[in-house]
């Protein structure tokens, strides 16, 4: 266990889950803090690892091929993780776009209100003359 597992690392991570935003976290990372609010520890692994839980006789080439499993999961969570970066800074470009557009379309209409003004003063006008 002390091999495999680093006090430092879950500090860590503790600390990541409680900073970041929590749209941005994914489905486990959002499981784990759930679990820290309600006070539950049942996600640490106390007493236990994958290297136990596994057995003694676990082939290393097994463990090689879990370790690559976890580790192209993490460049899966990473990606996707940039890709939710993306797509908010998508959005929040196109909430920009739309409200400047918003305020074009109502400076148009307040436009259009004076030239119809205009234009019915004018016409009255004409018809008393």
């Amino acid at each position: 266990i002390s091999q495999d597992h680093f006090m430092w690392v879950y500090a860590r991570f503790l600390l990541y889950i409680e900073e970041e935003d929590d749209t941005l976290l994914t489905g486990l990372e959002t499981y784990v803090k759930e679990k820290i609010v309600s006070k539950e520890i049942t996600w640490f692994p106390i007493g236990r690892c994958i290297a136990q839980e596994a057995g003694d006789a676990e082939d290393v080439s097994d463990r090689e091929v879990r370790i690559k499993d976890l580790d192209d999961m993490a460049t899966q969570v990473s990606q996707a993780k940039e890709s939710s970066a993306y797509v908010h800074g998508l959005e929040v470009d196109m909430k920009a776009q739309v409200k400047e557009l918003r305020e074009q379309i109502t400076a148009a209409l307040n436009k259009l209100g004076e030239v119809q003004k205009v234009l019915s003063d004018s016409t009255e006008a004409e018809v008393a003359g």
